[in-house]
């Protein structure tokens, strides 16, 4: 995400953007990752491929409006992965999906001082309105307005320090 957390609105969708599957890259995909999928229908790591890809794009292009237009961008974070993912039609040759983000839900972060936590559902239909890709996926995002307490300081000046930092790791 490109915002900080603080201006992130939940229940808002995000175009990502549309793809259309040929089936020459049905195929190319297929051998080179997935040659347990078959005939002229995507693999579903294709199908999820394709959409993460637009996701990154999307919000690369978002950050460079920010940064031209004079503002800040917010500062995404790693995944601690996903919670579910669907694909409950298969994708085929000439399909053409649109991928959408929505933002279900926002916290702050209790493992990282300063983050906030995100479910995102990234949801991709065909032209037809079937849905052929369903995910939830968490993702970390920077708060905009955090300062750490003295405690959270003193600790992420310690973690620093290399055998104290594993030290303090090690007995977490």
């Amino acid at each position: 995400m490109t915002r900080w957390f603080e201006d992130v609105e939940t229940d808002v969708p995000y175009p990502l953007g549309r793809h259309h599957f040929t089936h020459d890259e049905i195929a190319e995909f297929r051998a080179a990752y997935d040659p347990f999928s078959a005939g002229a229908v995507a693999s579903g790591w294709h199908v999820a491929a394709i959409g993460h890809r637009l996701m990154v794009d999307t919000l690369a292009a978002e950050s460079a409006r920010l940064t031209a237009a004079g503002e800040t961008p917010g500062v995404s974070g790693p995944s601690p992965g996903f919670n579910r993912l669907s694909l409950p039609h298969p994708v085929r040759a000439g399909d053409t999906v649109a991928y959408t983000l929505v933002v279900t839900h926002k916290r702050e972060s209790k493992s990282l001082p300063g983050w906030g936590l995100l479910i995102n559902h990234i949801i991709g239909c065909t032209e037809s309105g079937e849905t052929v890709y369903d995910v939830e996926v968490a993702a970390f995002i920077k708060r905009r307005d955090f300062t750490p307490t003295l405690k959270q300081r003193m600790t992420m000046t310690l973690t620093r320090l290399p055998l104290l930092g594993k030290w303090l790791a090690f007995r977490r």
